[in-house]
């Protein structure tokens, strides 16, 4: 099954041709260069967001963040009392350089591990959840230039984003990236 993908900006600066960064084995390429999309070229959000001036905010973090506090203050993310009073008593800080603040401590390289990914992945279930993140990376946006990377970013977080571009992925590429990136 294909994974579908798409990278949304809001309050964009005029783009000019070789503003979108495209990776094909490590070379970027302007996308007119491309006659064909094959799997292993992607749109490198963070490369986009450096040549914008923009920060890479990464929704899948947020989520990684809310399920690593979930974790460390054993908290039941199936209880949504219990998940709106974590909520309130979270900050979340995305950085330009990449770092990710969570309640003022640096959990970069905490957020990162298969564990965290599957603490993500069960808070994410979670309405009460999804309906905080997005109103936070909506806010986000609206304040300053942010690029988005993820499933629902251009029909549900940013409607309204000034360019969208959509990706497709089969799970064999998708393993193929993430093994890759670890």
């Amino acid at each position: 099954q294909a994974y579908q993908a798409v990278v949304a900006i809001k309050h964009s600066k005029l783009l000019s041709d070789t503003s979108l960064p495209y990776k094909k084995n490590a070379r970027l390429y302007h996308p007119f260069e491309l006659k064909e999309y094959p799997e292993d070229v992607l749109v490198n959000t963070d490369i986009l967001a450096e040549k914008l001036g923009y920060v890479h905010l990464d929704t899948g973090a947020m989520y990684r963040c809310i399920g690593y506090k979930c974790q460390m203050q054993n908290v039941d993310y199936k209880n949504d009392e219990d998940m709106i009073k974590l909520l309130a008593n979270t900050e979340i800080v995305l950085t330009a350089d990449g770092k990710i603040y969570l309640d003022g401590q640096d959990v970069s390289q905490e957020i990162r591990t298969n564990e965290a990914g599957m603490w993500a992945s069960n808070v994410s279930t979670r309405e009460v959840v999804r309906k905080d993140l997005v109103a936070r990376q909506q806010k986000m946006a609206s304040e300053k230039g942010f690029v988005m990377d993820g499933r629902d970013i251009g029909t549900v977080v940013l409607k309204d984003a000034e360019l969208k571009i959509f990706q497709t992925a089969s799970v064999e590429a998708r393993a193929k990236r993430r093994f890759l990136e670890n």
